[in-house]
């Protein structure tokens, strides 16, 4: 069930959890799982898959003991652009982080709700792939 809350007060975030063991056997298999989604979105395009959890290791920050991978799949599927202010609302991104009993997948909402409905879709059709 995708879970929606606001944190930090002001940020809308979509969150779904699947339990392990299931139909991914690491993050690597469920941010592929996405790839596929995008690809198959007529007006989606993949931008890049950014490895969180690599990049917090090298500048040597912080990383919760329970995290075993961290992944963005960063894309856009914007549909217009009315103008610059849009731009700063882009590109888009799910993210997938792998947890010892769990995956959690989520992002932030987007004050389109097309755009949102699209990521929803996607993301919630990862349990029904299981």
């Amino acid at each position: 069930m995708l879970k929606k809350e606001v944190i930090e007060g002001r940020y809308p975030v979509s969150t779904l959890e699947i339990g392990k063991p299931g139909a991914y056997a690491d993050a690597d298999a469920v941010v592929e799982a996405i790839l596929r989604r995008i690809e198959e979105h007529p007006k989606a395009r993949l931008i890049a898959v950014f490895d969180h959890l690599e990049h917090t290791w090298e500048i040597g920050g912080d990383i919760a003991p329970e995290v075993i991978a961290a992944r963005h799949v960063i894309f856009c599927l914007g549909l217009n652009l009315p103008g610059p202010t849009a731009m700063a609302l882009r590109p888009r991104a799910i993210a997938v982080t792998e947890l010892r009993d769990r995956f959690v997948i989520n992002f932030m909402e987007t004050p389109a709700a097309e755009v949102n409905d699209a990521m929803a879709r996607w993301v919630i059709s990862l349990v029904e792939e299981r």
